[in-house]
């Protein structure tokens, strides 16, 4: 498929995230009052959540619009900052040659020092997540024996928290999206690694609809 072709979807994409949501809600018959109230709270977040899964679908839809592989990247980060507020970020694609993780796009005070490096796959907590396809909320890396700390060393930049996604389809992945250092609170929440999940998924999606997948 061309580049500058979007697929269309056969089903909207959103609902395929909103189910961890929905296995949170307690049944009304079986509540007290007070789980009542709770109920309603966690309806009014369900509600909030398919609205911006469903405004991220839209948004998500640029990304074959965009000229290469590195604009794109940038603008799957740029999508998970507004939503995820964090001080630096970023993408990662896998080279299977190689079996690392090499920088498509980053974000934050050494985004442009940090591109020259790579992660070998398993590797910290992105080499990790990618090796693994699972998604990870570290609130404090340092307690984490995953944490790779030589890229922070090197570049002399705190890491204290990291949230990472695979970007995969159907269990084959092919890359991942990390925000480190959460500007608000100390740990990332369930909902936003299922928002990091959805964007990440949506990369990989592009990746496979446009060729870029290093297979």
């Amino acid at each position: 498929m061309p580049i500058g072709e979007a697929p269309a979807p056969a089903v909207p994409a959103v609902e395929r995230f909103l189910s961890v949501v929905e296995e949170e809600t307690i049944t009304q018959e079986k509540a007290s009052a007070a789980d009542r109230v709770k109920i309603g709270r966690v309806k009014e977040d369900e509600k909030s959540i398919d609205d911006l899964l469903a405004d991220l679908f839209e948004a998500t839809q640029a990304l074959y619009d965009q000229e290469d592989l590195q604009a794109a990247a940038r603008l799957i980060l740029d999508l998970a900052h507004d939503t995820i507020p964090s001080d630096a970020g970023a993408v990662f694609i896998s080279d299977i040659n190689r079996m690392d993780l090499f920088f498509a796009a980053a974000t934050g005070p050494k985004a442009e020092d940090v591109l020259k490096f790579r992660v070998p796959m398993g590797q910290g907590i992105v080499g990790f997540a990618s090796q693994e396809g699972v998604s990870l909320a570290v609130s404090d890396v340092h307690k984490d024996p995953r944490f790779y700390a030589n890229i922070s060393t090197a570049l002399g930049y705190e890491t204290r928290s990291i949230l990472c996604a695979p970007a995969q389809v159907e269990g084959r992945v092919f890359g991942a999206i990390e925000l480190i250092n959460k500007k608000s609170g100390s740990s990332f929440t369930s909902h936003e690694v299922n928002l990091l999940n959805y964007l990440a998924h949506e990369f990989a999606d592009y990746l496979i609809n446009t060729g870029q997948t290093g297979e």
